[in-house]
């Protein structure tokens, strides 16, 4: 028995020592993208344990962000509990994640830590009850939804009473709609020279934010690949008209928006 009990010990302990030899860290810059050190925003710590891959994100201030588990094979893929902080360590928002999708209850909080939003999700989806709350604790709204459709909803004054309903959350839209939007881009991009002569092809993904006003700000290529078509699809964004900007809870908001624009040559 004790030769069998020092024979756990010592694999247990070379065990631990494995996994904690498995600990890394990331550095991002404010936009999320990697980044040396030195130039680092939020810093990651990842630790490979039983469960997955454990991750907390810090402010610069060495507050903790986000703590959460990643899939070992993914890790890009939340698997687990997900809880965020602001940069004064006040509970931002919490939930399950099951392959990347948020399942189950999902809270978001504000105001020093409280409660002011409360979804049942599944696979990503709203499905059951959504309900938000007035800074007092008092509900704001109660909607239903099924596999991420709007079934019904109402919504309350801080009295209590039932008060004229209101959409939950309205995303920004191009003035026209889509089809508008893309009428747009083929009438204002310019195929690049050098990307033409050369034969390049492809799409470019990008990333800016609707501001409360409309306007188009902060233009961005999610990924980028050739230069010259991410210089160009970056050009036309910007000579974008003001779009119906985003509104939560009736408010206008800033929101991140996300667009393919694809070259391909005639």
């Amino acid at each position: 028995m004790k030769i069998q009990l020092l024979f756990l010990t010592i694999f247990f302990c070379f065990l631990t020592s494995q996994l904690q030899a498995q600990t890394d860290t990331i550095y991002f810059n404010k936009d999320w993208d990697t980044c040396v050190k030195n130039e680092a925003y939020y810093t990651r710590i990842l630790k490979k344990d039983l469960k997955g891959l454990a991750v907390v994100d810090y402010y610069p201030n060495g507050k903790i962000k986000v703590t959460g588990t990643y899939d070992l094979d993914s890790p890009k893929n939340k698997q687990g509990y997900f809880k965020s902080f602001d940069e004064d360590g006040f509970l931002e928002s919490e939930g399950n994640y099951i392959n990347n999708k948020s399942e189950g209850l999902h809270k978001s909080y504000k105001t020093k830590g409280k409660l002011w939003l409360e979804e049942e999700m599944s696979h990503g989806q709203n499905n059951g009850a959504l309900k938000t709350y007035f800074t007092s604790g008092t509900i704001k709204r109660i909607e239903q939804y099924e596999n991420g459709k709007f079934i019904e909803g109402k919504c309350f004054a801080t009295t209590g009473l039932d008060t004229a309903f209101y959409p939950y959350q309205e995303m920004p839209e191009f003035i026209g709609g889509v089809e508008a939007l893309y009428k747009f881009l083929e009438k204002n991009v310019h195929y690049p020279k050098a990307a033409r002569k050369a034969k390049i092809e492809g799409k470019v993904i990008v990333r800016f934010v609707v501001d409360v006003d409309g306007s188009v700000t902060d233009i961005k290529v999610k990924k980028r690949g050739n230069p010259y078509l991410d210089e160009e699809a970056i050009r036309v964004l910007s000579l974008s008209p003001k779009w119906k900007p985003g509104t939560i809870e009736g408010r206008l908001v800033k929101v991140f928006y996300s667009i393919p624009i694809k070259f391909l040559l005639h």
